[in-house]
């Protein structure tokens, strides 16, 4: 899974300004309108297959039971969500987006367990 632009293909006019590891942030220039605009991608596969392994090995728990794992949403989908929003990640708003976000079956494979928020 690949969100926003094309991960592991070079972007027609665009110059990659920052690398990571699954994560690269591309400069796209349209030389005939002058413009240019900032374009982040990430390869999500990594951490769409580990959530899916840890539905699939249970509810979720630690092996204490103490804590339970709900979710782990690449960054960019989180940017993606802010930006739709308006609203900043680190706010109470947020939480709800996020339950929202979570329990829609197009997201279902960012949960760690099998069950709704």
């Amino acid at each position: 899974m690949t969100a926003v632009g094309s991960y592991n293909g070079a972007i027609p006019g665009g110059a990659t300004i920052s690398r990571g590891a699954t994560r690269r942030v591309f400069v796209v220039n349209d030389f005939g309108e002058k413009t240019f605009r900032i374009v982040t991608a990430q390869d999500c596969s990594a951490i769409v297959e580990r959530n899916k392994r840890l539905q699939a090995a249970g509810n979720g728990y630690t092996p204490s039971r103490d804590l339970r794992w709900a979710a782990s949403v690449p960054n960019i989908f989180i940017e993606q969500w802010m930006k739709e929003t308006g609203v900043n990640c680190y706010s109470k708003e947020f939480g709800d987006i996020l339950r929202r976000k979570l329990n829609d079956p197009d997201f279902r494979h960012f949960r760690t367990a099998l069950w709704q928020f």
